[in-house]
């Protein structure tokens, strides 16, 4: 565990000698994160470790002493947690002070030691083929063999989450390896293959105009969608890259998953999208064929770049 949280440090943090880090951390992540501590300490004594409530499944808001912490942020957190500050004002906001952040939302120690070992370098090249190939395109229409039919535009800038975290600023998760924009004008019928507990395999979602408008199979799903505004938003399309990640049923290794893409619903706009949400909720697409504008770049699950 020690000598992948010093991989972690060294090949996507950066962590330097004369550098300030904070780990936060619950009781579902703190393996991970006295993992992290050990190997900080022996960086840089500017270490600390915060171990804070377990939230509840989904919830987004940050615990206050967290919270609080943030506001004048260290250079680097790292934060191994059962949910997800990605998405979160805390986040964002230490972010443009300047704190580079990484988040590993319910990551396990199997997990960690699994996905975190991996050829970077090989990661970065092929992520950088398809981000610039994403940002050329206007239109992705994906495909699944389960019955998915998408079509959407392509205006916002994709986001690399590669492993990337030594500049000011920069954030990302780990385990990485992925690309992601926020779509625009989403239309078709996306059928669901994996979600975790918030929805059942198999369930059809249709969209239009960027919103569900209607969910068979799943009932439960649509009254949690349906429940708040904006839930309904289609929020990123997101393309997995990770080699060593595993379909587990935990959407931090799920939507990483190299051969699959996810489709998201809820809060885009922190990453240049314009819908503000109290939720962000991956779904996730096996085998998908995807084309941007008339290049097909991945056939049932294989990679054409």
């Amino acid at each position: 565990m020690k000598k992948i949280a010093e991989k972690a440090l060294e090949k996507c943090i950066g962590l330097k000698k004369e550098e300030q880090i904070l780990i936060i951390t619950d009781a579902h992540g703190e393996k991970v994160g006295k993992a992290l501590y050990k190997a900080s300490k022996e960086k840089t004594n500017k270490t600390y470790l915060l171990k804070v409530r377990e939230q509840e499944k989904g919830e987004l808001e940050v615990p206050e002493l967290a919270k609080h912490l943030m506001k004048k942020p260290p250079d680097v957190i790292v934060i191994p947690t059962r949910n997800s500050y990605t998405h979160t004002e805390a986040r964002e906001k230490a972010t443009e002070k300047g704190a580079r952040i990484a988040t590993l939302p319910g990551i396990t120690e199997e997990m960690f030691k699994r996905t975190i070992d991996i050829d970077y370098e090989k990661l970065r090249k092929e992520g950088k083929k398809l981000q610039e190939k994403m940002e050329k395109a206007e239109k992705a229409k994906i495909e699944t063999g389960s019955g998915t039919s998408l079509n959407m535009d392509l205006t916002n800038p994709p986001v690399p989450d590669l492993g990337q975290m030594e500049n000011k600023g920069e954030y990302g998760n780990l385990p990485t390896g992925e690309i992601f924009t926020a779509p625009k004008n989403t239309n078709g019928k996306m059928v669901i293959d994996s979600m975790q507990e918030l929805a059942k395999p198999k369930t059809e979602v249709y969209i239009q105009e960027n919103e569900a408008i209607e969910i068979e199979e799943d009932q439960e799903f649509k009254k949690k969608l349906w429940k708040k505004e904006h839930r309904k938003n289609i929020a990123e399309f997101g393309v997995g890259l990770n080699p060593k990640a595993t379909i587990t049923g935990n959407i931090l290794e799920d939507e990483k998953v190299k051969g699959t893409c996810h489709i998201a619903f809820g809060k885009n706009k922190d990453f240049g999208g314009e819908t503000d949400s109290d939720i962000h909720w991956d779904a996730i697409l096996f085998q998908p064929t995807i084309h941007l504008d008339n290049e097909k770049i991945m056939d049932t699950g294989e990679l054409q770049i």
